[in-house]
């Protein structure tokens, strides 16, 4: 696709509805149900997606029949790099109904971005997966590859109820660079029997020189109830490098996050963790970490129970002014239950890791108000 002057792509009212099936994979033309899937372009300016629904409800739903075809749906399908000068928006959309691959698994996403993406602007709003597939592989919003310098901005985006294993809400599979990222109303509910890792918020790659970066209002609702090995809940989790601006204001905000109901395992261990760095936090001069609960939550292990509200598991480096700050008040565990039948159980508010993952350039460190 080229475009020129406006370069303005819009689809407005798409309804995909009915059933489908289908047993072979088209790696060069796609396959599955979706509104817009677009490939190599140039001169796209503005692409917006409103007010559009998959619903696959009839019958037996979307059926992949092939023994290695994965059942797709997706509002947003980008396929090749893209840049865009301006914005990319989904708003008002959603994907319903019955989605089963004989290969067990089943892609649904509001966008998936499988290759590197810029823009001005990325808008996701009001929109969703209200299905409750009990397979889903990859969810909502999936950035396969590198996204740099855009404005991200997601709120009020619905995960259907998905026992799937490492499925995230939002999942940023390589790296972040530059630009914000603002997340505000994610919502996971998650019910079965799976043993493994859930997530609500998954940075899988380094982010840097991104600020400010606000993860708020992830909730997950969990009735887990596994058997034979571990299970691991995150809220919101950084698996590498975390790095802002370095400059005067350059924020990190995690706040406002949930996790209730219950999970239990036996034999195994239970790691309930809401905000977790694994790597390394830099470049921010605030940290804010406040008003996250797990107020009511059920862990039930045979082994050990890890219940964590903020965890830094290497170093802090803030950038060492008279306001860096890393703040966490009124974070909640009230009436939550912890058990072990032969091992440990550990409650912790805020935990900085290790001695040899000291925190440094750090001015002021604000715990208030936690119970």
């Amino acid at each position: 696709l080229t475009m020129v002057q406006n370069g303005k792509l819009t689809v407005n009212n798409v309804w995909l509805g009915g059933s489908m099936s289908y047993g072979e994979v088209d790696t060069i033309n796609g396959y599955g149900a979706k509104v817009l899937q677009l490939g190599p372009s140039t001169g796209v300016k503005e692409l917006a997606v409103t007010n559009s629904v998959i619903d696959m409800s009839a019958g037996s739903g979307l059926v992949a029949t092939g023994a290695s075809v994965n059942a797709i749906a997706a509002i947003i399908d980008l396929t090749a790099a893209i840049s865009v000068a301006t914005s990319i928006t989904a708003s008002n959309c959603s994907i319903r109904g019955k989605y089963s691959s004989a290969a067990g698994t089943v892609d649904l996403h509001i966008l998936n971005a499988q290759n590197t993406l810029t823009a001005g602007t990325l808008t996701i709003a009001d929109s969703g997966v209200a299905t409750a597939t009990p397979v889903i592989q990859n969810g909502p919003v999936t950035f396969t590859g590198a996204v740099s310098n855009t404005i991200i901005v997601i709120s009020k985006l619905i995960c259907g109820d998905s026992n799937k294993l490492a499925l995230a809400c939002i999942q940023f599979a390589s790296t972040v660079t530059g630009g914000s990222i603002d997340i505000n109303g994610v919502s996971r509910a998650i019910s079965g029997t799976d043993v493994g890792s859930y997530y609500g918020v998954y940075f899988v790659g380094a982010v840097s020189g991104t600020s400010p970066l606000s993860v708020k209002g992830v909730a997950l609702t969990l009735s887990i109830t596994a058997a034979l090995a571990d299970v691991n809940v995150y809220a919101v989790h950084f698996q590498s490098t975390v790095a802002g601006s370095g400059a005067v204001g350059s924020a990190l905000n995690c706040s406002e996050n949930s996790i209730s109901g219950s999970v239990s395992t036996s034999p195994g261990y239970i790691y309930l963790w809401m905000i977790h760095f694994q790597n390394a936090v830099s470049a921010f001069e605030h940290v804010e970490l406040s008003g996250n609960s797990m107020a009511g939550v059920s862990a039930v292990a045979s082994a050990g129970s890890n219940v964590v509200m903020l965890r830094f598991q290497s170093t802090v480096t803030l950038t060492g002014t008279a306001a860096s700050s890393i703040v966490a008040r009124s974070n909640s565990m009230k009436g939550m239950t912890a058990q072990s039948s032969t091992e440990y159980v550990q409650l912790i508010v805020v935990h900085f890791s290790w001695s040899a993952a000291p925190a440094t350039q750090v001015s002021n460190i604000i715990v208030d108000g936690a119970d």
